[in-house]
């Protein structure tokens, strides 16, 4: 009986998740309508100087700065170029680590908390620096982000953190009171803010098309539906095969973060793969996303498992995440999934249609920290837990320089110790258990048991 209610419930929603469906439907990123993955073969080579395996931000950004440096680099991606989590987020630039400061120099000490989010502070401004150098058009935005309290409590905690954060690095922000918080987005579901000023919002797909088209002009190869089948360690380098064909290499530097499979079997255990899931509106009135974003916000909630929204760029849609590591059977249910979240926000959107619904892979890490480094010879960078477009672009430039220079990769986050996961997190359930132990945790916040 139990099997049989399951099933008409499953069928009940996928009902439910079709009638939500716009005229102009499609089951893919809102960004890939102005910048879809490319398919990109560059003359496959014999030799390299420089394998990377992934395209995504970390990938372009190494492979761009490799080659500024004089280094050919060769960029496979099993799939098309910007297929994957570069093309698929949701449109924040962040100075973020998932550990607060206090929480941080508790565990590491002082010294080690000060200079990760240093580093982290160093990754936002590097990428909106190099945006603007490039001249990469992708809409980005200073418009801040407002992040609200789903409890009282979870306002205590947050001016706690923001207090550390003030107190160390002077990084401003501001209260907004529950009773202030309509200036800010139209809904009574929260419980107060704290503004964070000078945070961005960008265009994800446009920043990573224009990016790799910077890193194909300075001489890098890119090579769509390229997947690296096995990697040889010689006297001298590596010999890669693929699906294309074998080519040498002098280093190689693994970048495939929440998609990594084989590439490196050793990140495979210390990785837990996450999907993040968003939708796109129909086109709205302007009138009602005035009321709703008044001051056009990049918008997140409290909780660790945390919902997220923003307006499209340039166009009249509410772009909503959240649902993080849940894995519908029917991947088309995560519409009605999220459109529920997003009513209980903005109940005045119950006949709104959705336009776009897509996922993307992200990787989270035990520690709950990114890591980048070189082990037997192969350099990596993986782990950003949700932060992946300025982390990313930094690790990208860093072993860029580790492998100009010889030196070890200059980052507080470069360690082999990179703890495992307890458990085989990708054949036991395991994501299910960690966002479940993080749906807890924000329980217990919210009731002043943290």
């Amino acid at each position: 009986m139990l099997g049989q209610d399951i099933e008409v419930k499953n069928a009940s929603v996928t009902s439910a998740a079709r009638r939500l469906l716009n005229g102009d439907f499609r089951q893919e990123p809102y960004w890939w309508t102005a910048a879809p993955p490319e398919e990109f073969s560059d003359g496959f080579p014999d030799s390299t100087d420089v394998l990377i395996v992934g395209s995504g931000v970390t990938g372009t950004s190494a492979a761009y700065h490799l080659a500024k440096l004089g280094h050919q680099a060769d960029v496979l991606d099993a799939n098309l170029i910007g297929s994957g989590a570069a093309r698929r987020n949701a449109g924040f630039l962040s100075r973020t680590l998932k550990k607060t400061f206090t929480t941080l120099a508790r565990s590491h000490g002082e010294g080690f908390a000060d200079a990760a989010f240093k580093e982290v502070n160093h990754a936002f401004d590097f990428v909106t620096s190099l945006i603007r150098e490039l001249e990469i058009d992708c809409a980005l935005e200073p418009s801040g982000r407002l992040v609200m309290a789903t409890s009282p409590a979870h306002l205590t905690m947050m001016i706690d953190t923001f207090n550390d954060l003030h107190r160390q690095y002077g990084t401003p922000y501001e209260v907004v009171s529950e009773a202030d918080i309509h200036r800010e987005v139209g809904t009574t579901h929260y419980h107060g803010a704290v503004l964070i000023p000078g945070l961005a919002k960008f265009h994800p797909g446009l920043f990573h098309s224009g990016f790799v088209n910077r890193a194909r002009s300075a001489g890098a190869r890119f090579h769509a539906r390229t997947k690296l089948e096995r990697l040889k360690q010689t006297g001298n380098g590596f010999v890669a095969h693929t699906t294309r064909g074998t080519i040498r290499a002098r280093q190689v530097l693994i970048a495939t973060n929440g998609y990594n499979d084989n590439e490196m079997p050793w990140l495979k255990p210390r990785l837990a793969p996450f999907s993040g899931h968003m939708l796109a509106t129909e086109e709205l009135s302007p009138q009602l996303l005035r009321r709703l974003l008044p001051t056009n916000r990049g918008c997140t909630d409290s909780n660790t498992n945390l919902d997220y929204f923003h307006l499209a760029p340039g166009e009249n849609r509410l772009l909503f995440g959240g649902r993080t590591g849940a894995t519908p059977e029917i991947p088309l249910d995560m519409a009605w999934y999220l459109h529920r979240r997003m009513c209980r926000v903005f109940p005045e959107l119950e006949d709104v249609r959705v336009s776009r619904l897509w996922s993307g892979k992200c990787a989270g890490t035990y520690d709950l920290m990114p890591h980048v480094g070189e082990r037997n010879g192969v350099f990596f960078a993986s782990g950003y837990n949700f932060a992946g477009t300025p982390i990313g672009a930094l690790f990208g430039k860093k072993v860029a320089d580790a492998v100009a220079t010889g030196k070890a990769v200059d980052s507080i986050f470069a360690t082999t110790r990179m703890p495992r996961f307890p458990l085989p997190v990708r054949r036991c359930g395991g994501v299910r258990i960690v966002m479940t132990y993080l749906d807890v945790k924000d329980w217990l916040i919210a009731r002043g048991i943290l």
